[in-house]
């Protein structure tokens, strides 16, 4: 005589862990993906801003000194500016603990005049956790022309 047996048997079982395991599997994907993704995204904004703020700062010192001079080494910018009415130079450094700052060119702009001209210039920034995420910045610093 067969009782009615209320219960899971050995193949039930072993196929609802099968499903949860893959369930498993694709969610613990997507948190993976999801976090290096979010990583990187903040990475990259990182190095915009940084950017935004070096062009920024370079167009300041190029509109409001009379000579300055760029020097790109060990991931900094340094920046040596002469303003009117003060004979020493002073000096800006453009750097980041966690990015390198670099430019093609070391520039003198000592035979160039920016009330007349603009000058080009081209800036790369990279993560150094990260080298991978490289930002190449091409910008115009200039100043207002008189007519």
């Amino acid at each position: 005589m067969i009782r009615n047996q209320n219960g899971l048997t050995l193949i039930e079982v072993l196929i609802t862990l099968t499903l949860l395991s893959v369930i498993g599997l694709i969610l613990w994907s997507v948190l993976i993906d999801g976090i290096s993704y979010s990583e990187k995204a903040a990475s990259k904004n990182t190095v915009q801003q940084e950017a935004n703020i070096i062009a920024m700062g370079l167009t300041k010192i190029h509109q409001t000194s009379d000579d300055y001079e760029i020097v790109s080494k060990e991931c900094k910018l340094n920046v040596k500016y002469w303003i009117e009415l003060d004979p020493d130079p002073q000096i800006k450094i453009f750097e980041h603990p966690q990015l390198c700052i670099s430019s093609n060119e070391t520039t003198d702009i000592k035979d160039f005049d920016p009330d007349t001209n603009d000058f080009h210039l081209n800036l790369t920034i990279y993560d150094k956790s990260k080298p991978e995420n490289k930002l190449n910045v091409t910008t115009t610093l200039f100043r207002l022309k008189e007519e």
